[in-house]
């Protein structure tokens, strides 16, 4: 069930955005260790992995976004600052103290404790018709075959007609379970490509993109 958190105080107005940043790295960092299946890293998106995520995406001209698995909200920031005003946007977070964490920093920010499975009734609850544009930093390739497909379904089917997707894995493009996957993105979107490797990332991470 779809929960919007609400903080229940909000952080003090004279607290710097990094202390309000390093609070949820930390959180990020414990949940990992409790739930690594879940998130997949023990570290928050590389700088320039989270810029990559995002960089081909419309984001300024998008109406709809959504962002699944938002983690230590470092892409979440990226996002609102692209979009416009007016633009509905929302984020789904599994891990329920990650979720609350972020909704407390970011106030006013669609944060749900709800699961990437949900997306179309997330829409449907929100008045969403179709979404222009769908970010993921999760943790693809620690998931079987069927909820790879079952996700990817959902995304797919929550994208307008010529809507963009953008995930990350950091696993070499070349390994079976990577090969795997893309061709389980091939077969629910309409192009899929590597776009690029963020060779300064721990380990190397691979940016993929796709369109409906």
């Amino acid at each position: 069930m779809t929960t919007l958190l609400r903080p229940t105080e909000p952080p003090p107005a004279t607290a710097p955005t990094s202390t309000r940043r390093l609070s949820s790295g930390l959180v990020f960092l414990r949940q990992f260790f409790r739930q690594p299946a879940v998130l997949g890293s023990p570290f928050p998106s590389n700088p320039r992995v989270s810029r990559a995520l995002i960089d081909q995406l419309d984001l300024e001209g998008a109406s709809a976004v959504a962002e699944l698995g938002p983690g230590s909200g470092v892409v979440t920031r990226l996002i609102r600052r692209r979009l416009a005003p007016g633009a509905a946007f929302f984020a789904v977070e599994r891990n329920e103290r990650l979720a609350r964490t972020l909704q407390r920093e970011m106030p006013g920010v669609p944060i749900l404790h709800d699961d990437a499975g949900n997306v179309g009734a997330i829409m449907r609850a929100r008045g969403i018709a179709a979404l222009d544009c769908v970010v993921s930093s999760l943790p693809w390739l620690l998931f079987g075959p069927e909820l790879q497909g079952r996700l990817l379904r959902e995304a797919a089917g929550a994208l307008r007609p010529g809507g963009g997707f953008s995930m990350v894995t950091y696993r070499n493009p070349a390994m079976a379970s990577v090969r795997a996957f893309r061709g389980r993105m091939e077969g629910v979107f309409g192009r899929v490509w590597l776009e690029r490797v963020v060779w300064s990332a721990f380990p190397p991470a691979s940016i993929y993109y796709a369109t409906r």
